[in-house]
């Protein structure tokens, strides 16, 4: 009898063997699934232009990449100055480490491309898919938990944060896995899994702020699972104990850089009511009405009815309905910003609950005498047709002409170290960064970015004042250093910056010192979110300043006045 047992516990090993190539193949056909949507979209060809944020996500990791591959040169802070003088868009300290870790371990091991980089985010959205699954065949069966493990990289949310370097999809990832955890402790009541869930929830909150969402579940799932003797266990508070450990001493360390990103750094009710407003509108954009409705309904049937009839609800749910109200919470109280990306953290519970709802519109419907698997069937076509006529589209990355812009510029200064200055009226400066990092001969082209520069700056230009006031203190100071390439991206229908319309006019004035090298201007279509769709006219141009060559060592001074730092770049 115990023999038997046994078996059941441990399964053979053949049953073992099939079960994980099961896994690998609906793994490998979700990472065939979000490359030919990253293809499709065209993000391999397109440059670092989805978000503002994406330039420094690439950044930094290809910073880490290079120490590691030089081997340790210099101590991490100076490595980490000089690296961001060339390449003035690493964003380490402003967010957590964990990301920038794998990126760079990724980045070592294949290429330091663009391709590289997106196949690193589709390999966590193929992961993120397969945790779907893993968790919803035991809710509604292997065929509808595929389905939905598809769905969620279908999802034009899903697609705008594949097709780009940031960090949602794998802050997601490492969320779901740690509310996982959280179920199975509410199950149990181990320490095992406490300790699971606290550094899986390390993992998350070192990977973007956001991931203290998670601080809010203990709390929140012990009170809607009734489970308050819980509190009375030493376990209970083992999870706070090691992100005390971990994660509390970076945050404390780095907030006075991470505050410069925030829309606002004191929380507010106009902002919280905002939100509210901003991510409930955005879930039916997100989602699609009718996954959104059936989402609702399982919510309805796994959660708020058994709390109504006063009956237990299981773990998982309970778990995941924290999860899900801690992570909205968190968003409307913390004012960072009301991007429809910052739902995305979310996004794989609705999915889960989704198939809850399946399951039960199934279970107390019975049309035409049909089994429950036809019944089942046909609710989810249902759902995926609307899904396909209402919500899905392909979000559109353009090229914007930085690559061959960088193409064009980089063999001219083999011998030495080129200056370029890079000014925009909207998110060029980060691009042309990344571009020519991804590019160049690493450290070899400096970088300088007019917003910096010529002005000064908080993270998000809120707080702004001209460095130079004439066009001749402007030429002077490009002439000490000096600037060898000047590069001016303009969007045509922004109104831009003050020190971008001076540098335009400093080039008008002292014509005679600028050579006319490149000129490029196309109209670029914006698709994502779809409440964006937009086509603009932009223009890249490129100047040359003569007699630049002449000097060896570029004299590099930047101030960075809001985190007290001065940098300047060594001989």
């Amino acid at each position: 009898m115990n023999s038997t047992k046994e078996t059941s516990l441990n399964p053979p090993l053949t049953q073992r063997v099939v079960a994980a190539g099961k896994h690998v193949f609906i793994f490998l056909a979700y990472l065939v699934l979000a490359i030919a949507l990253q293809w499709a979209s065209g993000a391999y060809s397109s440059e670092w232009a989805a978000y503002d944020d994406e330039p420094s996500h690439y950044v930094t990791g290809l910073m880490l990449r290079d120490y590691l591959a030089s081997l340790f040169p210099d101590p991490p802070m100076k490595f980490a100055e000089q690296y961001y003088l060339h390449y003035p868009k690493v964003g380490f300290g402003h967010w957590p480490p964990a990301f920038y870790v794998l990126e760079a371990g990724w980045l070592l091991l294949f290429s330091d491309s663009r391709a590289c980089a997106l196949t690193l985010i589709a390999v966590f959205c193929a992961l993120l898919a397969l945790l779907v699954y893993r968790v919803g065949r035991t809710v509604c069966g292997d065929a509808c938990a595929v389905g939905a493990g598809a769905m969620l990289i279908l999802l034009p949310l899903t697609q705008a944060q594949t097709s780009a370097v940031m960090v949602e999809v794998p802050l997601a990832f490492f969320s779901l896995l740690a509310a996982l955890a959280y179920s199975r402790y509410l199950q149990e009541g181990r320490k095992k899994q406490a300790v699971q869930f606290g550094i899986l929830a390390c993992l998350a909150i070192m990977t973007k702020g956001e991931g203290w969402a998670l601080s809010a579940v203990p709390p929140i799932a012990v009170a809607l699972g009734r489970r308050f003797t819980l509190v009375r266990s030493k376990t209970f508070w083992l999870p706070a104990v090691v992100v005390a450990l971990i994660c509390v001493p970076f945050y404390a360390w780095t907030l006075p850089w991470a505050k410069h990103g925030m829309a606002s750094t004191t929380p507010s009710w106009s902002y919280f009511w905002r939100a509210m407003r901003t991510f409930a509108s955005e879930a039916g954009s997100a989602l699609g009405m009718a996954l959104l409705l059936l989402s609702v309904c399982g919510l309805w049937l796994v959660v708020v009815r058994p709390l109504w009839q006063r009956r237990p609800v299981q773990p998982l749910w309970v778990a995941l309905t924290a999860y899900m109200a801690s992570a909205w919470l968190f968003n409307c109280v913390v004012p960072s910003s009301t991007e429809p990306r910052k739902l995305y953290l979310i996004v794989p519970a609705f999915l889960l609950f989704a198939l809850a709802g399946l399951r039960g519109l199934t279970a107390s419907t019975d049309f035409l005498k049909a089994s429950p698997n036809l019944r089942m069937a046909a609710f989810a076509a249902v759902v995926v047709s609307s899904f396909f006529w209402e919500a899905f589209y392909v979000p559109a990355r353009a090229s914007r002409g930085f690559r061959a812009l960088v193409q064009r510029v980089m063999p001219l200064y083999e011998s030495g170290n080129g200056v370029l200055l890079v000014s925009s009226n909207t998110n060029g400066e980060g691009m042309l960064v990344a571009e020519v990092a991804s590019q160049d001969r690493r450290p070899r082209w400096y970088v300088l970015r007019a917003s910096q520069h010529l002005a000064q700056a908080s993270w998000d230009a809120r707080q702004y004042r001209l460095r130079y006031r004439t066009p001749q203190e402007v030429m002077a100071a490009l002439l000490d250093i000096p600037v060898s390439i000047l590069v001016l991206h303009t969007r045509l229908d922004k109104k831009g910056f003050p020190h971008h319309a001076l540098l335009r006019r400093t080039v008008e004035a002292f014509a005679q010192d600028w050579e006319l090298m490149y000129r490029h201007s196309q109209q670029t279509a914006l698709n994502f979110p779809p409440k964006d769709r937009a086509r603009f006219d932009e223009e890249l141009t490129v100047y040359s300043l003569r007699g630049a060559r002449a000097r060896e060592r570029p004299r590099i001074v930047l101030e960075l006045e809001k985190l007290g730092k001065r940098l300047e770049a060594k001989p």
